[in-house]
């Protein structure tokens, strides 16, 4: 083997091992970015968790409180019903009331006429006046 072809075979091997080292620099980066692409997709997913459970604790708090006024609500729909039969009780007092009322009122206003027409009556007999 000639010089040439010794420097000719060691120019290829420093070539090839160039390449090959571009080539693991490359790989490297690859897996680099993967990796980080990885840990991102977890903080993603980790945050998406999160955001499920405090959803799940939300829902399940407006669940607790809607229970628990319902049953409040079946706790007081009795006095509820008893506050409504009083004001319709009130409603036909005050119909009681006023028809009564008005038919006093009437029966004042006839009375009075009445009297009213045996006091002219009365005035005119006393008084002599035909």
């Amino acid at each position: 083997m000639t010089e040439a072809d010794q420097h000719l075979i060691v120019k290829m091997v420093e070539r090839i091992d160039r390449l090959l080292s571009e080539e693991r620099e490359a790989s490297r980066l690859s897996r680099s970015r993967t990796h980080e692409r990885l840990d991102e997709v977890i903080e993603m997913v980790a945050h998406l968790d999160k955001q499920v459970a405090v959803a799940a604790e939300t829902d399940l708090r407006a669940q607790a409180q809607i229970k628990a006024l319902t049953a409040r609500l079946d706790a007081i729909e009795p006095t509820i019903e008893a506050w409504q039969d009083m004001l319709k009780a009130g409603r036909r007092i005050s119909w009681i009331v006023g028809i009564s009322g008005l038919l006093s009122g009437a029966a004042l206003w006839a009375g009075l006429q009445w009297f009213g027409d045996v006091v002219v009556a009365s005035v005119r007999a006393w008084l002599r006046i035909p």
